[in-house]
């Protein structure tokens, strides 16, 4: 119930998000002013989050909580870029990934014998997009990053890799040997099950190859240059 509730939330914050940006394109202070606002409730919700976790000696209580409180923070991220971008209806998409892999603090999951890769194009994208990208990029991070610093498992090498091609077409790629076995199978469908929603936003297709302590997400999509509903304007 709880994931549902979040796929249905970010549903409604991409739709909405559509929305407030066709309506309010000349108005981009007080969208500005939106996505601040946005982004500062969202931090709060992620203090209350932290301090249930502090409450609570149920470990199992506690993983979930901040895997929700990782989501929380996720969405902050993309609503600070946004704020921050010059144009507030496209982002950049180096920038927003690469706040994404700082916001998951995965050169800390890797530790000092890790290796962490970033190859990141810069591409415009409009939020429609932008958004969902960010949020798949979180989730296949949270599979590499998920095994705690200094145990046998800890995570060794990350690959971040977004790229385009003359077509069009955009490829994220994010590929790791964690080391770590493979994901508890609850958390192996919570998790696919959120990446398969975000590519069907982005409009593309994703492969996931998990084997032993391989990890490998791999998402094509095409690139919308024009906001659906202003072709035709």
């Amino acid at each position: 119930e709880v994931i549902e509730a979040f796929h249905q939330m970010t549903e409604r914050i991409v739709r909405d998000e559509a929305q407030m940006e066709d309506t309010l394109r000349e108005r981009g202070v007080l969208l500005k002013e939106v996505h601040h606002r946005v982004k500062n409730n969202l931090q709060l919700i992620s203090s209350i989050i932290s301090m249930n976790m502090r409450r609570t000696k149920d470990q199992d209580v506690r993983a979930a909580l901040l895997s929700v409180q990782d989501r929380v923070l996720g969405l902050a991220t993309i609503h600070r870029s946004l704020y921050q971008s010059e144009d507030v209806g496209r982002l950049d998409t180096a920038t927003l990934l690469r706040r994404i892999v700082e916001q998951r603090d995965v050169a800390g999951a890797l530790g000092d014998d890790g290796a962490l890769a970033l190859d990141l194009a810069s591409v415009t994208l409009l939020p429609d997009q932008a958004v969902p990208l960010a949020l798949l990029t979180s989730e296949a991070l949270a599979e590499v990053t998920k095994v705690p610093v200094g145990t046998d498992a800890a995570a060794r090498r990350v690959l971040v890799r977004f790229a385009t091609d003359d077509a069009g077409t955009a490829t994220l790629l994010v590929d790791a040997d964690t080391g770590a076995p493979g994901p508890d199978p609850t958390d192996d469908v919570l998790s696919t099950g959120l990446v398969r929603a975000f590519s069907t936003q982005l409009g593309g297709e994703t492969e996931i190859v998990r084997d032993g302590g391989r990890y490998r997400l791999q998402t094509r999509f095409p690139i919308e240059m024009d906001h659906p509903d202003a072709r035709d304007f």
